[in-house]
């Protein structure tokens, strides 16, 4: 809990997360007044695909945000069945930026409310897209572009599987881009350095001499 509310602080702390948020907020509410939401969604009218029900039903699943804890905890697993510092941190960082998301996510949903094209309720932001957007960040963040990159093409097509299946308006899935690429990256690249639980600080004595120090909270 503590990390998840340090972390918590550092998304919605950051007075720069703040405005890019912002920012896409109006744009968003842009598109919806301004007609592109409603181009997109007369384009891809009741039974018209530009994806087939085999590449949707997959992206879906992926998509989903179900998916991205199970990763995060098989990632989590992973790293303390090896004794691997890296794997380990990085399936903490998932599970934290993850649970920030999506309940970012059901607050937008319930304040907005509004329709899908499909008829659904609660809609803005798309929670498929922010979560696959949020898992691709932090995962950059980890492993480079060679891991990040492959994985924000497949939030896109994550993004573009909810808009071809009506679950969503197009403001809907590019809220949802910005807002999971924000507390991904802000959650990642904010987190203190762990060894399986023990924090890792920067030491120095006052005698002299630098190094650094595992913490613990005894309870």
């Amino acid at each position: 809990p503590h990390d998840l509310w340090h972390d918590t602080q550092r998304v919605y702390g950051n007075p720069v997360n703040l405005v890019i948020l912002g920012s896409a907020y109006g744009g968003s509410l842009a598109l919806q007044e301004t007609g592109p939401d409603d181009t997109v969604e007369n384009h891809y009218t009741p039974g018209h695909h530009t994806m087939s029900s085999g590449w949707r039903d997959a992206l879906d699943a992926y998509g989903n945000p179900g998916t991205h804890f199970a990763i995060a905890g098989a990632w989590y697993l992973l790293g303390e069945q090896l004794q691997d510092d890296k794997t380990y941190n990085v399936g903490k960082t998932l599970a934290s930026a993850l649970i920030i998301n999506d309940l970012t996510t059901m607050a937008g949903q319930a304040a907005s409310w509004d329709r899908a094209p499909n008829g659904q309720w609660g809609t803005f932001p798309s929670g498929h897209t922010s979560s696959s957007f949020c898992i691709a960040s932090v995962m950059h963040e980890a492993y480079g572009h060679v891991v990040g990159i492959p994985l924000y093409g497949l939030a896109t097509l994550v993004a573009i599987e909810r808009v071809d299946d009506r679950n969503h308006y197009f403001s809907d899935v590019m809220m949802g881009a910005v807002l999971g690429t924000v507390i991904g990256h802000s959650v990642a690249s904010g987190r203190d350095p762990e060894l399986f639980g023990w924090k890792v600080l920067p030491w120095a004595d006052p005698a002299g001499g630098t190094g650094v120090a595992f913490m613990k909270t005894l309870d």
